[in-house]
């Protein structure tokens, strides 16, 4: 999932990216929601067990979708639309502190709470601006 990051940041705006953004948030927000549930439970196998269905399911399509984006790079899908330069236009950052995937309006971290420009938790230069 890291390099999804740096194949977005080469991406030149347009559809493609779009589609992409939106595949690495779909995978995001996947593999989020299979590791909350596993930790919710770590502690408990008697419900992991109980909840064993819907934790394969996620699995399955978690990894079905992660083959689908590596399969869409390798077959040359990105290549018309990559560029030599970076395109800083993107919908999503990724925390510094935490490595949480935000919108780009956000300017906090929406799990740990730390300023986009400064990656950390309790921003001197931010503070004044967090309400």
């Amino acid at each position: 999932m890291q390099w999804c990051y740096v194949l977005d940041f080469y991406l030149i705006t347009g559809k493609e990216k779009k589609l992409f953004e939106f595949q690495q948030q779909l995978l995001i927000e996947q593999t989020e929601s299979l590791q909350e549930l596993i930790e919710d439970n770590r502690t408990r196998l008697n419900v992991l067990l109980m909840k064993k269905k819907d934790i394969l399911s996620k699995t399955t399509s978690l990894n079905n979708l992660r083959k689908r984006m590596i399969d869409l790079v390798k077959e040359g899908n990105f290549e018309a639309v990559l560029s030599y330069k970076g395109d800083e236009k993107s919908d999503n950052w990724q925390c510094l502190f935490c490595e949480t995937s935000n919108r780009s309006l956000s300017v906090f971290c929406k799990n740990c709470q730390a300023c986009k420009l400064h990656g950390e938790p309790d921003c001197r230069a931010c503070s004044s601006r967090k309400s």
